[in-house]
């Protein structure tokens, strides 16, 4: 009975055990045969921003080097600065509208950028002369620099330009100016009803020393020289050059009468105002450090070798003896005091650029 008894015990254990092997295998088998878990889906790629497409008006002829190479430049520097969002097509003077209409053609949207000199602007701004630089007043890119970023003059202009619907972003240095003419400039005698071309402040500055002030385009000037309808033109030595006013003006003034000038870069504030403000933080500080560029690339590679260059040309370098000089400033000191006296805001843009002069030792 015993051994009975085991036997039925062992089959038992085998009847249970085949059941249970086939479960586990089966199951084996299923859960190898099981499809993997789908992997994540990857997260979709963020949409491309907007592209914006800008048109900035110069006054600058064609083929100035501020036109050709700077501006480029800055074109450049903004489209990288915002990874290919702001893209903007330049305009040379009077491709659009006049150089003088630039800047209310910014505010009012006709185009969405400009660049211009603020002398162009002191008709309904006349703090604008300052920036401009006022006749014998800014001697060199670092006294603008200086009073542009460290001693508020920016500040100023775009909170004065905002009023008229442009915001200011910066500038592009303009270079030294001078008189070139068909005759040397001496003496206080030899300025005495001379055909004087300028622009702006210029303009009553020519007549306080007994000039004729003619108001004419830049891109007139090379025929108003060479016919005699002016015997001087002031402007940038780079448009003095590049325009070829060498070939009727024989003559160049030292010392220059301005070391530099502002020409301003600016956008319609309803432009500005609608963009995200990571895209305005890039496109100012790309804009801001243009003007750093600029002004060390113009300053090292062009306005240092323009005396050499104008002397190759056939142009002699005139220096007025001293007491012309003293009387020019004189005038010219004269002409900031009426400036000044415009209103509180050209008084306070006076005051921001002779407290520097008179800090560095420039005028007492």
């Amino acid at each position: 009975m015993d051994s009975n008894l085991k036997k039925e015990e062992q089959t038992m254990k085998k009847v249970f055990l085949i059941p249970l092997m086939v479960v586990v295998v089966g199951g084996l088998v299923l859960s190898g045969c099981a499809k993997p878990a789908p992997a994540p889906a990857p997260a979709p790629a963020p949409a491309p921003g907007k592209v914006y497409q800008w048109r900035l008006q110069s006054f600058y002829p064609p083929p100035e080097e501020k036109y050709t190479i700077g501006l480029a430049e800055f074109v450049k520097r903004v489209k990288e600065a915002t990874n290919g969002q702001v893209e903007i097509t330049l305009y040379h003077g009077g491709a659009i509208v006049p150089p003088p209409q630039i800047f209310k053609s910014v505010g009012e949207g006709i185009v969405e950028m400009g660049l211009t000199a603020p002398g162009y602007h002191v008709g309904f701004l006349p703090f604008c002369a300052v920036p401009d630089g006022p006749p014998l007043s800014w001697r060199e890119p670092k006294d603008v620099r200086e009073v542009m970023w460290n001693r508020g003059l920016a500040d100023l202009m775009r909170e004065e330009y905002a009023k008229q619907g442009v915001r200011f972003l910066s500038w592009q240095v303009g270079g030294p100016i001078t008189i070139l003419s068909t005759k040397p400039l001496r003496t206080k005698a030899d300025f005495q009803g001379t055909k004087m071309r300028g622009w702006g402040t210029w303009n009553p500055y020519f007549g306080k020393l007994g000039a004729s002030a003619v108001d004419i385009p830049l891109m007139e000037t090379y025929t108003a020289l060479a016919m005699g309808t002016v015997d001087t033109a002031v402007t940038g030595l780079a448009a003095h050059y590049s325009l070829k006013h060498y070939e009727s003006a024989k003559y160049a003034m030292l010392p220059y009468t301005l070391g530099d000038m502002v020409h301003d870069i600016t956008i319609n504030l309803d432009t500005w105002n609608a963009l995200p403000a990571d895209l305005q933080n890039k496109i100012q500080s790309a804009a801001t450090d243009f003007t750093d560029w600029s002004t060390t690339y113009f300053y090292e590679n062009y306005d240092l070798k323009y005396h050499e260059k104008f002397t190759a040309a056939g142009v002699e370098w005139v220096e007025v003896d001293a007491e012309t000089r003293d009387w020019m400033q004189e005038k010219a000191m004269e002409l900031w005091d009426g400036i000044a006296a415009k209103d509180p805001v050209a008084a306070k843009a006076m005051k921001i650029m002779t407290d520097y002069f008179k800090e560095v030792g420039y005028i007492k």
